[in-house]
């Protein structure tokens, strides 16, 4: 499947860490999956960071 279109819907700057890994359609919605990247934000790296998970999943 092409997820290249679907960078379209989200918000700048998601995919700087996240991959877009998968999508699902049906008649009513889309729901895109999204893996965290494990890299630290380049301002944040002599900080001590903790990843603390994700909101409930958005339907749109």
């Amino acid at each position: 499947m092409e997820l290249n279109g679907y960078r379209l819907l989200l918000p700048e700057g998601t995919l700087e860490y996240f991959d877009l890994v998968d999508v699902k359609e049906s008649v009513n919605e889309v729901v895109i999956y999204l893996e965290e990247k494990n890299i630290v934000p380049e301002k944040y790296t002599d900080q001590d960071t903790e990843s603390k998970g994700f909101y409930d999943p958005v339907i749109v």
